[in-house]
């Protein structure tokens, strides 16, 4: 189990597609849509593949994070950080449960 699996491949495929919508919108007419490019980048057998492996983890990460923050005070405080900056003071946020 690895807290951020593959999330470096997850960015990767991220950053690829937003390549493709930057060159598009750059280039933007009224004809042209974005579709093709979700397409593109979401349905190719190593992306679904690096999808399913990360949700298949999904379960075991969140445990192993829910564990750490009961026996680390100071990495609970460190998501407690991330989560404000990320959704500002409010309490609307996702927790571990």
């Amino acid at each position: 189990m690895k807290f951020f699996f593959q999330i470096p491949e997850i960015l990767c495929i991220h950053e690829i597609f937003l390549e493709g919508l930057q060159l598009r919108c750059c280039n933007w007419e009224v004809k042209f849509t974005v579709g093709d490019l979700f397409v593109e980048a979401f349905t190719k057998p190593n992306v679904i593949e690096t999808y399913t492996a990360f949700i298949n983890n999904w379960k075991c990460a969140k445990d192993a994070t829910k564990i750490a923050t009961q026996a680390k005070p100071a990495f609970a405080r460190f998501l407690e950080s991330c989560r404000k900056l990320v959704h500002g003071s409010s309490k609307e946020e996702i927790r571990v449960q």
